[in-house]
């Protein structure tokens, strides 16, 4: 082997081990942005829920539980699973309990945001007889959330009453009027 194929496979095993190292590299640096960002959002929806504490006291809402855990079963081919879930707060308010979910950021307080809504479904499976509550800590809005058999029926309008009403009559009349006209 020559000197100049010696340089080659020599550089060539540097060049290996400078893209072995520069991609673990490139690998863990990616990974502490990922962490750092996530751990970044969990600060601050921590930061928010204190933040909801404290909108919610003043808001004339006791305080029940933070972080309560709720239970249910569920069977998948016939083997049972426990599932717990944790709203972020029981509240109650003029001797009414309730649920309150916080979500803060830019996504997630959109009821649009199916993640959302599939927590806020899981709390009503749970939970049917209690209020559900969704308290966007960037508008700081709450907002009554009902599902199904909770949400009320639009009631009929006194004006398709009285519009019924007088079409009676008005047919009533016109009958009266051809029979008395025989």
């Amino acid at each position: 082997m020559s000197d100049l194929q010696v340089t080659i496979l020599f550089a060539f095993v540097l060049v290996i081990i400078g893209l072995i190292i520069g991609g673990w590299a490139v690998l863990k640096i990616a990974r502490h942005f990922r962490i750092r960002s996530i751990k970044k959002r969990l600060n601050r929806g921590v930061q928010k829920e204190k933040e909801a504490a404290q909108w919610l006291k003043k808001n004339g809402y006791k305080i029940i539980d933070y972080q309560a855990t709720l239970k249910y079963s569920l069977l998948a081919n016939k083997e049972e699973f426990s599932i717990a879930v944790t709203p972020d707060f029981m509240v109650e308010k003029n001797g009414t309990k309730a649920i309150v979910e916080v979500k803060s950021g830019e996504v997630a307080p959109k009821i649009e945001n199916k993640a959302t809504r599939r927590q806020l479904l899981e709390y009503h499976f749970i939970k049917p007889d209690l209020p559900l509550y969704l308290l966007d800590m960037e508008l700081k809005e709450l907002r009554l959330i009902e599902f199904g058999q909770n949400r009320k029926t639009a009631q009929p309008s006194n004006w398709k009453f009285w519009v019924g009403l007088f079409l009676g009559a008005a047919l009533v009349a016109v009958l009266w009027y051809f029979l008395k006209a025989r």
